[in-house]
């Protein structure tokens, strides 16, 4: 139950910059995301005479890979250089089904998990020259968690637990690029999350390739810790999800 539960961490946060320029540029991109996950996450189970219960999660990218049955994630741009607009959607789909066996007492769980993301940000230059472009921006960030989980131990329901749940947060954050040779730059974004999460916290960098007339690439290192709470232990539909997520990615974005 601890690592499929773990799993709904996996966010994928697609960004892309352009350079400055004259007239309206516009892109769109994909990628691929190793995730590492560390934290809590809590639910209530009292309908079975449990519960609140707090599941440690320690989870590393093969974990998250393990349960993985679909992905989806894209993101868009567009800028003339001065002000950036943003957006990205992924939604994600797990399921895993284990029969086992513990003494005398037979086990059955069955567990799916679908989240979806969008996040959307407009942005506009604080500072600019040649070396170094600011940008401070704002927008928001969507998280939903849909979760099912079924235990069954020797033909009973020990556990029968549906959770929908979700949160938006308004972004306020400033971001960096800055070119060092040709057709090569270091970009780098930090925002905070208020509103519907208790806290959350976002920071990706990364170095760019413009790699031929109308594609560009970027490796990328991303932190996301996010704190989200819906009621309090006890409560029928408390859902607690406290969590580190560290993500080492590469994404390929067209621009024309």
């Amino acid at each position: 139950m601890k690592k499929v539960c773990a799993i709904i961490s996996l966010v994928c946060i697609l960004g892309f910059t352009a350079s400055a320029h004259a007239e309206w540029q516009f892109g769109i991109g994909t990628g691929l995301a190793a995730l590492q996950v560390d934290g809590d996450l809590g639910f209530n189970v009292a309908h079975a005479g449990i519960g609140p219960v707090i599941v440690d999660m320690d989870l590393s990218a093969s974990d998250i890979m393990d349960y993985m049955e679909t992905a989806l994630g894209f993101g868009m741009f567009a800028t003339d250089g001065k002000w950036m607009i943003q957006t990205s959607f992924s939604q994600l789909k797990l399921e895993d089904d284990q029969l086992t066996t513990k003494g005398a007492n037979t086990i059955a769980s069955d567990v799916s998990f679908e989240m979806q993301g969008v996040e959307l940000t407009v942005g506009y230059p604080l500072y600019a020259s040649k070396s170094v472009v600011l940008r401070g921006y704002t927008g928001f960030r969507y998280i939903r968690h849909d979760l099912e989980a079924d235990v069954v131990v020797n033909g009973v329901t020990a556990v029968d637990r549906e959770i929908d749940e979700n949160w938006t947060d308004a972004l306020l954050g400033i971001s960096a690029d800055v070119p060092f040779a040709d057709k090569w730059s270091w970009n780098t974004k930090f925002d905070v999350g208020f509103g519907g999460s208790e806290s959350a916290y976002y920071v990706n960098s990364g170095i760019s390739w413009k790699f031929a007339t109308h594609w560009t690439t970027s490796l990328y290192g991303q932190y996301y810790a996010v704190d989200l709470e819906n009621g309090s232990p006890g409560d029928a539909d408390w859902y607690l999800y406290d969590a580190d997520e560290t993500t080492l990615g590469l994404k390929i974005a067209y621009i024309f």
